[in-house]
C-alpha cells in the first residue's frame, strides 16, 4: 500500500506536527517556525497551501488550527514519526540525528515499513521499561504487551537442587547450567505465548522422541508425559495436561533477569522450574527436574 503522504513537503509535514504536538497557547506562527525551523515567510505559505488542502484553517486572532480531517491525519504521523526515530535510535543514531531525519523517512516509507519496525519497537519498549529493574515475572512482562501471539524462544536445561538452609529443606531451589536436557527435543520450537488482557499463555507442541529403551535398548518413540511447574509464593507444584497437542502453562510465574545494562543488546531471560517425564509410557518412568529459559533479544 503506498504513503498517502507522499505529495508533502518536509515543511507541510513538520508544520502538521508541531501544530499537532504545540499546547493550545503556543500554537502560532512564530512558535511552529521556532519548533519546526523553517523561516517565517515559508511558514505562512506553507500554511496557505494545508488550507487549500483542507488539514488547517484560521482561527480568531490569526492562530493557525487543525480540521478535524487534519487532526486525524497529523494524530497518524505523530505516530508513525515517533516509531521511526525509535527505531533510528535503536539501531544507532543520536537522537538529535533521529529526530531530524525521521520525517524525510515517513515521506518516502511504505506501510510494509511500519509493519517490520512496530515489532522491533514493541521489543525495544519491552526492555526500556524494565531497564531499571532488576527482577520481575512474567505477569508483570505480560501487562505491556498488546493482545495477540508471540514467538518465544527457549531452551530446557538441566537443574538440580541447591544446597539451601535447613529450615527452607523442602522448598526445591534450582542451580543450573548450560546443559540441555532430554525434555529439549520432546517440544518444537519457539513456543507461542498468547496474550490476553494483560495475561499470558505459553504454548508448547509436543514432538515424538525417539530413544533406546532402558530396559533393552530398542528404539521407543513416545512424547512428553508428565509435566509440572513450581510455583515458590505458595510452595506448590501443579500439574499440566499432557494429553493434546499442546502443553500450555501460565507465563505469571517465570522469574526474569537482564542480561547486559545496555538497552538495546540487552536480553531478558525468564526461567521457570518444572518437572518433566519424557520417556516412553511404556519404559520407566523417569520425572526429572529442569527449567524452562526463555529469552527476549
Amino acid at each position: 500500500m503506498p504513503n498517502d503522504y507522499i505529495g508533502f513537503t518536509s515543511e507541510e509535514l513538520r508544520f502538521l506536527l508541531a501544530l499537532f504536538n504545540l499546547p493550545e497557547e503556543k500554537r502560532k506562527y512564530t512558535e511552529i517556525a521556532a519548533e519546526t525551523k523553517i523561516h517565517r515567510r515559508t511558514i505562512l505559505r506553507v500554511a496557505e497551501t494545508l488550507k487549500e488542502k483542507g488539514l488547517v484553517t484560521q482561527a480568531a486572532g490569526r492562530h493557525p488550527q487543525l480540521t478535524e480531517l487534519g487532526e486525524s491525519k497529523a494524530k497518524e504521523m505523530n505516530e508513525r514519526v515517533r516509531m521511526i526515530r525509535t527505531h533510528l535510535i535503536y539501531e544507532g543514531m543520536s537522537e538529535l540525528t533521529a529526530e531530524n531525519t525521521a520525517v524525510d523517512f515517513f515521506i518516502a516509507a511504505p506501510d510494509e515499513f511500519y509493519e517490520i519496525i512496530a515489532r522491533i519497537e514493541k521489543m525495544f519498549r519491552i526492555k526500556y521499561e524494565f531497564r531499571d529493574t532488576s527482577k520481575f515475572t512474567g505477569a508483570d512482562y505480560c501487562r505491556i504487551l498488546n493482545d495477540g501471539v508471540y514467538n518465544i524462544k527457549f531452551q530446557i536445561i538441566k537443574s538440580s537442587c541447591a544446597d539451601i538452609p535447613q529450615d527452607e529443606a523442602d522448598k526445591p531451589r534450582a542451580k543450573y547450567s548450560d546443559d540441555i536436557a532430554m525434555a529439549e527435543d520432546a517440544f518444537e520450537h519457539p513456543a507461542m505465548l498468547t496474550v490476553h488482557s494483560g495475561k499470558g499463555l505459553l504454548a508448547f507442541k509436543r514432538l515424538t522422541v525417539s530413544r533406546e529403551s532402558e530396559i533393552n535398548g530398542m528404539p521407543t518413540h513416545g512424547k512428553a508425559g508428565r509435566l509440572e511447574y513450581y510455583i515458590e509464593e505458595t510452595d506448590e507444584w501443579v500439574s499440566l495436561p499432557t494429553d493434546g497437542e499442546f502443553i500450555t502453562m501460565p507465563f505469571d510465574y517465570f522469574v526474569f533477569r537482564k542480561i547486559g545494562s545496555d538497552v538495546s543488546s540487552m536480553i531478558l531471560r525468564g526461567t521457570q522450574l518444572i518437572r518433566v517425564d519424557c520417556t516412553n509410557p511404556r519404559s520407566h518412568k523417569n520425572i526429572k527436574e529442569a527449567l524452562i529459559s526463555v529469552y527476549v533479544a
